[in-house]
């Protein structure tokens, strides 16, 4: 007696819970508080609860969701069957009632149907159609049968449907029995297109909930593979984090919500809007009989819907650099710490101690790729998902912790070689490996959904911690050890960041099958980075190999300033690339190919003026950041900014072709740049940096032309139509820009060029190129939205095309 009053005591603050949010109005239960509060019970206390898999269904359970699909199946006019599946179907009262209420509403069209499940009990059940009143047909099935298909007192209601025997068993009519297959198999294993083909209409209600994350979201994206275009997707019954991420950035647009508290509503996102009209009219059926209505009615687009359901491309576009803006001023305020901690650096330590800290950054660096391994742009690729997020993060902290320890025998073995504030160094530098790959991790994963605004901000703050260090180590006297000890806090802070948005936990435990899964996309990106690295750092080694490590030190430099510029508009590209390259291919290769146009003249119209000024100011730079001894890096960084430029259209790379599946098409372009890169590098390194910066020039414009190949046999650049973008737009402010210099130069006394301050003077080229730019943008708009006098003849034609 006392247990059962104790376990009725226990349940007390849940019912009254649950009466609370029953009879809450729905303008208070819509608040942002309470839409807080719900997230947070939902996470903490019944996401993870036990979750039941049944084989319940019923015919014509969901009136408001037969009628909306009444409604878009009218709007099909292909001309051909329409083909309608449901997965998971149980004993097959969903399809049945779908198949008696299209076919009733089009009785002349042509309607095919097809049933699939894991369980073959019930799938004979569905085959054969027959049901007893008041019992549930799937008794004997895989999972728990439920309630009963159909009640003794709905029997002269279905009548439409099916008919009585003398039994009184309930039998599907011939007519919907006609055209309709059943077959068993696994949604998230077999591969039901190779079996079926692709269908107009697919259901997939009410069976992926008891998954787990990681299965929901493969049986998730096996299900939207059968989907063709144009065609319809009815989920309901699965996590909503996994619903939603599984199909941001997919082919998919939102087209209907339906609640089943508060009615249903058309959505008002940007792709709903051509889904309104008569289906708001079903808000008041929402509310009848308890029915459990769909969360989320998606259609699948193809290239000539997206005109008619998407805003015009450029607001996405400029949606996207509005947060590029974003990540620019974060990175250009990361760059800046960084060239102060250079600055600082080049200021405080000897020349041969700061060419020792670039040959041992550079090990490091090697370190921290294999150990990345790639695992993070998993995310990036196919858009976050929690069971992902785990995944990843476990194979980082594995394959990170592998890499520290190796870099930790390594230590020692340099300390017995090169000394002990050698040995010391990268000791210290191997703390920094593991919070870096797990860091890079929670960024992706930022990325992947959006928040860029938020990595931005939680770069930036990191580099400030980190400075801080560094700083003080320095004003201390620990001397180059303060950078990596630096870099260490720098980490730390961004991961707790990151966590603070995310509210994600790293997963600590690494799997072989997780990476074994992983393991083709990862190669490629491992291998394609390490190779890249040996060309990146190949300068280095020969310059300290031929030369001396003085020398080595003055081409580090030269490097490191054109890399500030460089990685200041690598790191926002990269990730508005992934971004917009992923929704481009999303809708089409037509928007693709416009996405990737936009992004080589977005790239190089901000790019220009940045390395024209390091190619023109490189003296006045070098002398006022680090100070006259090192001005022999000067013509160094001349040169290498040239360089820098023709290999921007790089960062696309590897975005596009993981976005295309031909990501393996770029290991065997890499190899070719990268050896002739190495061989230019050993050939040329004998003859000095200066000599070694113009061989490297001549790789670059042969690694721009296979670029334009490479990026171009992937299907997503228009060569001929990007250059000729490119030389209307960009071009004319570049000469301007040159003439502005060279006027000046001209123009003054050379007893007065040396007094101006080089301020003033890349201000003044700068502003130049600017008005140039806006003029010559300006123009070729102009030219653009000319009439066509052939198009305003033929209107009919103007359908479907995006501005």
């Amino acid at each position: 007696m006392l247990t059962h009053t104790m376990a009725k005591f226990r349940r007390m603050p849940r019912r009254v819970c649950r009466t609370v949010w029953e009879t809450m109005p729905a303008s208070v239960a819509q608040t942002p508080i309470m839409n807080k509060t719900g997230r947070f019970i939902y996470r903490r206390f019944t996401r993870d609860t036990v979750k039941v898999q049944t084989h319940f269904t019923h015919f014509m359970r969901n009136p408001p969701l037969l009628d909306a699909l009444t409604q878009l199946t009218g709007r099909m006019e292909t001309g051909e069957p329409l083909r309608i599946a449901s997965i998971g179907c149980s004993t097959g009262a969903e399809l049945y009632s779908v198949l008696y209420t299209l076919r009733k509403a089009y009785p002349g069209k042509e309607i095919f149907g097809y049933g699939s499940d894991l369980s073959e009990e019930v799938v004979k059940v569905a085959q054969l159609g027959r049901y007893q009143p008041g019992r549930a047909a799937g008794e004997g099935g895989m999972f728990h049968a439920g309630r009963p298909e159909v009640e003794a007192s709905e029997v002269a209601e279905f009548s439409g449907l099916m008919e009585p025997g003398r039994d009184g068993v309930c039998e599907v009519h011939d007519w919907l029995k006609a055209g309709t297959s059943w077959f068993v198999a696994d949604a998230i294993k077999d591969d039901i297109v190779a079996m079926i083909g692709p269908q107009d209409v697919v259901l997939a209600n009410n069976f992926m909930g008891p998954m787990d994350d990681r299965s929901a979201d493969q049986c998730l994206r096996n299900v939207m593979g059968l989907v063709r275009p144009g065609g319809i997707l009815v989920i309901d019954g699965v996590d909503l984090d996994v619903k939603t991420r599984t199909i941001r950035g997919s082919r998919f647009t939102r087209c209907l919500s339906i609640r089943t508290r508060f009615g249903l509503q058309t959505s008002q996102s940007r792709a709903g809007r051509g889904c309104g009209g008569p289906l708001s009219q079903l808000t008041g059926a929402s509310q009848t009989g308890g029915c459990v209505t769909p969360s989320f009615f998606s259609v699948h687009i193809d290239n000539r819907a997206a005109a008619s359901i998407k805003p015009p491309l450029p607001t996405e576009v400029n949606d996207m650099l509005r947060h590029g803006v974003w990540l620019l001023g974060a990175k250009i305020g990361s760059q800046a710490i960084q060239f102060l901690l250079f600055f600082m650096a080049a200021r405080f330590l000897e020349a041969s101690e700061f060419g020792l800290y670039a040959v041992l950054s550079a090990v490091m660096t090697l370190l921290t790729i294999i150990a990345e391994a790639g695992w993070a742009e998993h995310l990036l690729r196919t858009g976050y998902s929690r069971s992902l997020f785990q995944i990843v993060t476990s194979l980082s902290v594995g394959s990170a912790g592998l890499c520290s320890v190796i870099s930790l025998a390594l230590a020692g073995f340099v300390a017995a070689l090169a000394g002990p504030a050698a040995g010391t160094l990268l000791a210290v530098y191997s703390l920094v490996i593991l919070p870096t790959t797990v860091a890079t991790s929670f960024e992706a994963a930022l990325i992947s959904q959006g928040h860029l605004k938020a990595q931005a901000t939680v770069r930036l703050v990191s580099e400030f911690a980190g400075l801080a260090i560094a700083a003080g180590g320095m004003a201390t006297e620990l001397g180059v050890v303060s950078l990596p000890l630096g870099r260490f806090m720098s980490q730390i802070v961004a991961i707790g960041l990151y966590f603070y948005h995310l509210r994600e936990r790293p997963s600590l435990r690494p799997t072989v099958r997780d990476a074994r899964e992983l393991a083709d996309f990862s190669f490629n990106i491992v291998v394609n980075r390490l190779i890249i690295f040996a060309g990146s750092f190949c300068s280095t080694f020969a310059v300290a190999g031929f030369q001396s490590v003085t020398d080595a030190a003055y081409y580090r430099a030269a490097e490191r300033i054109v890399a500030a510029f460089s990685e200041a508009l690598g790191e926002p590209t990269r990730a508005l690339s992934w971004i917009m390259f992923r929704r481009g291919y999303a809708e089409g290769k037509g928007t693709l190919r416009e996405f990737v146009a936009t992004a080589w003249v977005a790239l190089y119209a901000v790019s220009f003026p940045i390395f024209f000024v390091l190619l023109l100011f490189s003296g006045e730079i070098v002398d006022k950041l680090l100070g006259e001894r090192w001005h022999a890096s000067a013509l160094i960084v001349s040169i290498l900014a040239v360089k820098q430029l023709l290999l921007l259209p790089g960062y696309f790379n590897e975005p596009l072709l993981s976005v295309t599946g031909t990501i393996a098409k770029r290991l065997k372009i890499t190899i070719r740049n990268v050896a002739l890169l190495v061989g230019a590098t050993f050939a040329f390194a004998p003859l000095g940096p200066v000599m070694l910066a113009i061989a490297q020039c001549g790789v670059a414009a042969y690694g721009l032309w296979s670029t334009v190949g490479l990026q171009h046999d992937s299907g997503g650049l228009e060569a001929k139509s990007t250059a000729r973008a490119l030389l209307h737009r960009v071009v004319p402010a570049v000469f301007c820009m040159a003439a502005a210099f060279i006027w000046r130069s001209e123009a003054l006394p050379q007893s007065l060029q040396p007094s101006l301050n080089p301020v003033l003077d890349i201000a003044f080229v700068v502003l130049v190129y600017s008005v140039a730019l806006a003029l010559a943008h300006a123009v070729y708009r102009l030219r653009q939205n000319k009439p066509n006098v052939t198009a305003s003849r033929r209107p009919d034609q103007q359908i479907g095309r995006v501005s």
